[in-house]
């Protein structure tokens, strides 16, 4: 077994180069749910397990993958075709859920900014790199992408209520090249949405969640290895803990995120962040 910090998303021929040589590849790299989704493919192309783990806040989350190309997890097996398999599990990822009307604000504030009176070829490519919120996306393969989208569509323009069908044209073609037998052919993934991380140093993981993921990413390796001759046991795809369900922030020890109930950052009333100063009186 090799423990690896995989490299970031600017080569990806020698992330493979080193996969093809490895027993089990732990993922713990925060780069967001597409990045995710590179190394899920490439195990399962390369019939490598694939473990992932994530904590945040006295959450943990590890999933596990038998690399086995036969077996599906359980929301992937729920799909009926292809197409509405990609966009159930990649729809929110490309604008096209509850955030879609905040894209198109952004961008139109884009377009002003930069006095662009068209949403064409030029424009997409542009604020799809621009757009730290949801996309993210660059690299060379970013204008191959958009110049397929457009053509899919069948426009050389679009209008902005027409920005959700050009989406789905870009998801589309986006996460077909990420797909096991063509992701090995990549040399880079720059071009997937991975969104700036929002700043978490006060209200995001801390140690326990953090080492806990790792003993049972570690665990759920050690399990598939404890089958009978020959037979590798299938251990649960996923486990998730949320050790403070049902705590205040204080007694979680968030004192900054106290501070930002008590300025209504976060909703007022809510099962996960009380309000720390209730008042029944709306006018005190």
């Amino acid at each position: 077994m090799r423990w690896l910090r995989l490299l970031w998303i600017v080569d990806l021929h020698q992330v493979v180069e080193i996969a093809k040589s490895c027993d089990v590849l732990f993922n713990a790299i925060d780069l967001g749910p597409m990045w995710d989704f590179c190394v899920s493919s490439l195990c399962k192309q390369l019939r490598v397990p694939y473990i992932a783990g994530q904590s945040y806040d006295w959450m943990f989350n590890v999933e596990y993958y038998a690399g086995d190309p036969s077996k599906l997890c359980a929301w992937c097996a729920e799909a009926d075709t292809g197409e509405q398999w990609i966009r159930r599990q990649f729809g929110t990822h490309f604008g096209l859920a509850g955030d879609l009307k905040y894209i198109k604000q952004r961008l139109g504030s884009f377009m002003t900014k930069f006095e662009i009176n068209k949403i064409d070829q030029k424009c997409i490519v542009k604020f799809l790199e621009y757009d730290k919120r949801k996309f993210r996306m660059y690299g060379p393969s970013v204008p191959i992408l958009v110049t397929n989208a457009f053509k899919k569509i069948q426009k050389d323009e679009i209008k902005l209520n027409e920005l959700e069908t050009f989406l789905e044209a870009l998801m589309f073609g986006t996460v077909k090249r990420l797909l096991p037998g063509t992701i090995t052919q990549l040399k880079e993934v720059q071009f997937i949405p991975h969104p700036k991380h929002v700043a978490t140093r006060f209200v995001g993981s801390w140690v326990c969640p953090c080492l806990a993921a790792g003993v049972v990413m570690v665990s759920q390796f050690a399990n598939a290895l404890t089958g009978r001759a020959g037979q590798a046991k299938d251990p649960p795809c996923n486990i998730t803990f949320n050790l403070g369900w049902g705590q205040t922030v204080e007694e979680k020890g968030h004192e900054q995120t106290a501070r930002l109930v008590e300025q209504g950052v976060f909703p007022v009333g809510h099962t996960r962040y009380p309000n720390p100063n209730p008042n029944p009186n709306p006018n005190p």
